[in-house]
């Protein structure tokens, strides 16, 4: 599974967008890194910002899981559930898709 999710996000690195002062893609990068650090509180505000900035981009459904991962990481169970059910409305046939049900 961690292999895959590398893999994933390897390949999500690729891809941009723009925020003020830092790209789509250089926030996803630095929530991705705080995720493998297991620094929960800092990636889930790191990725509520980059959704609040740009919510539409290229990253923000793939945002959405890692924002339900570390809610769920934090003890955020509805929190989690809720943004879950966002992301596999955005990206029904995703892979990750069957890790968030």
């Amino acid at each position: 599974m961690k292999k895959a999710l590398f893999l994933l996000l390897l390949l999500i690195m690729v891809l941009s967008g723009s925020l003020p002062g830092q790209t789509e893609q250089e926030a996803f990068e630095k929530a991705k890194i705080l995720i493998f650090d297991e620094q929960w509180a800092a990636a889930l505000k790191q990725l509520d910002g980059m959704l609040a900035a740009c919510p539409a981009g290229r990253y923000s459904a793939v945002a959405l899981f890692y924002r339900a991962k570390c809610q769920a990481e934090l003890g955020a169970k509805k929190p989690a559930l809720d943004s879950y059910e966002k992301f596999v409305k955005a990206q029904p046939k995703s892979p990750l898709a069957e890790d968030a049900l």
